[in-house]
């Protein structure tokens, strides 16, 4: 691989990759396969790669409940801003990022090779005269398109990919999952995100929790239990048994 630099105006990089497993049924495919280019604070990128989304420590075991680590990569295009800037006046007390993606699933699926979208935004505040930080974000995910077993074809193009994007409901007499007209198009997985992280005393820490949507009314919070808390501790010095 060769890594994308930070803070450099105009950057490229690249990886590769591959798995192999011996047994009955041997296969080697690339694990990761992808591009990236830097355009200052945006970042493009294309293919298989890895990715964590959420406030959570890409260490836990647990992970996000946006992204199963059990899952593999799917070939996707993107452009983010993968680090935080500054909003303009705020002094560095608020600062913004984000993440936009299309994704290609496989076949083998109950609906065949649909499409994903992919995106979420976060603001962050720093709190004046103490170590620590506010995250505040919103996750939407969304599978779309593809062939249904005995539906055939469902809606796709241009069109359906804004309704995807804006959350609305799919168009009247559209050939789709019942109950999408009204809720919306696609099967939607999102969620609210909020984290703290502070460092103190040698020890860098954050605590997040995932309010999980998937319709509409979860939006206003109907269920605040329903989602994901996280907490991670970490030295600043490396090379401890803990």
């Amino acid at each position: 691989r060769k890594p994308l630099r930070l803070g450099k105006p105009f950057d490229y990089g690249i990886g590769v990759e591959m798995l192999g497993r011996a047994s009955e049924q041997s296969a080697l495919y690339a694990h990761q396969l992808y591009g990236a280019l830097q355009t200052g604070p945006l970042r493009w990128q294309a293919g298989w790669r890895e990715h964590t989304s959420g406030m959570v420590d890409s260490t836990l075991s647990m992970g996000s409940t946006m992204w199963s680590r059990n899952a593999s990569f799917m070939p996707k295009l993107s452009v983010a801003v993968p680090e935080y800037v500054a909003i303009p006046g705020t002094q560095g007390f608020l600062a913004v990022r984000g993440y936009v993606a299309h994704g290609w699933f496989g076949p083998d699926r109950f609906i065949d090779r649909p499409y994903l979208h992919e995106k979420y935004a976060y603001l962050r505040i720093r709190f004046p005269g103490l170590p620590m930080q506010g995250h505040a974000g919103f996750h939407h995910n969304v599978v779309w398109a593809g062939t249904h077993p005995t539906q055939g074809d469902l809606p796709d193009g241009f069109n359906n990919f804004l309704r995807v994007v804006l959350g609305q409901g799919a168009p009247e007499g559209s050939n789709t999952a019942t109950g999408e007209q009204s809720n919306a198009f696609g099967n939607t997985v999102a969620a609210y995100d909020f984290a703290v992280t502070f460092q103190a005393n040698g020890v860098r820490g954050q605590v997040a929790r995932q309010f999980y949507i998937e319709d509409t009314v979860s939006l206003a919070f109907r269920n605040v239990w329903d989602g994901l808390w996280s907490l991670s501790l970490r030295r600043a010095e490396t090379g401890h048994l803990v």
